[in-house]
């Protein structure tokens, strides 16, 4: 499951990890840092993440 980030200001790319790390911990999915000119609402930063979850028969 890769997780792309997209900061405004790629020099930030410290404090991202420093929070995406914990919070991936236990899956550890591959991610992607680009910069972004601009967010909608002035956001920082956009984290883009999907979820499955296996069906058991």
């Amino acid at each position: 499951m890769p997780t792309p980030s997209q900061p405004t200001d790629i020099s930030r790319w410290e404090e991202i990890a420093s929070i995406m790390g914990p919070t991936f911990a236990d899956i550890r999915p591959a991610n992607v840092l680009v910069e972004v000119s601009r967010l909608v609402d002035a956001a920082m930063v956009e984290i883009e993440a999907e979820a499955y979850r296996s069906v058991e028969a």
